[in-house]
């Protein structure tokens, strides 16, 4: 094993245990469920995914689980009932930011 490294001249600045998911809104929270671009998809680089949560644009989806501490965020196929409220993408997803 190597030597260990010395932190004592370090301070933490951010810390995340998971044990909700604090998502922005009305009540405030942390993390962001679109990133600064306002999009909720990346056309730029062909992705095929619809960034969602559970409150966007009523389709009833929300990828995020947190258990134990662990956040999961799920991909999955796009309903086909789903696809004209999404612009016809593929896969729903999720992803958060703190920007």
């Amino acid at each position: 094993m190597g030597d260990l490294i010395d932190l004592s001249g370090y301070r933490l600045n951010f810390s995340e245990e998971f044990d909700n998911l604090r998502l922005t809104g009305p009540g405030g929270g942390l993390w962001k469920t679109e990133g600064y671009w306002g999009s909720r998809t990346l056309p730029g680089n062909g992705e095929r995914q619809l960034y969602v949560d559970a409150g966007y644009n009523n389709l009833g989806i929300d990828p995020f689980r947190v258990e134990n501490g662990v956040l999961t965020i799920r991909a999955e196929p796009m309903a086909p009932e789903l696809k004209a409220k999404s612009g016809s993408l593929a896969y729903t997803s999720g992803m958060i930011t703190s920007e």
